[in-house]
């Protein structure tokens, strides 16, 4: 026998869906840390991620748009309300944590979108657990945050 690690489930035994179970075909997996990288030099812009299965590149699209579209500093984008489709589909509900304006939520739903709002306290695990590392690109100075979302810290030397 083997194994395909927990992540196997994902595959399709439906020979006509994309993903079918099938040779060389890769199981979703999400040990991603990502790194971003200034466009004109390839230089080191910031370390992140966001653990927690399926947010995990959906944290990271919104700590990256954060950073960069944003212009926030790390600990700012770590505790940003995030938003998560819990079971990483198209048609999943969004979760949408504690803290963002109702305005946006109506225009969601107004938009169609099938929302869960208000996630705070402990129901906010299924948001992950992000860090972030920056380097300034002037000093080399690297700037971090982690979330208070669980119990990591940043800390200097």
């Amino acid at each position: 026998g083997f194994t395909l690690q927990n992540r196997g489930y994902g595959f399709d035994l439906d020979a006509a869906h994309p993903n079918a179970l099938a040779p060389r075909k890769r199981p979703y997996h999400t040990i991603i840390p990502g790194i971003l990288t200034h466009a004109d030099t390839d230089g080191l812009y910031a370390t992140l991620s966001n653990m927690g299965g399926y947010m995990q590149p959906q944290g990271h699209l919104q700590l990256t748009v954060d950073l960069v579209a944003g212009g926030v500093d790390p600990q700012c984008a770590v505790d940003l309300p995030r938003f998560c489709i819990a079971d990483g589909t198209r048609g999943g509900v969004a979760m949408i944590e504690d803290g963002v304006e109702e305005a946006v939520l109506e225009e969601l739903r107004r938009m169609g979108h099938n929302i869960q709002s208000g996630i705070s306290s402990f129901s906010r695990s299924v948001f992950g657990r992000a860090q972030i590392i920056k380097k300034d690109r002037e000093t080399g100075v690297l700037w971090a945050g982690s979330d208070g979302r669980t119990d990591g810290c940043a800390m200097g030397y």
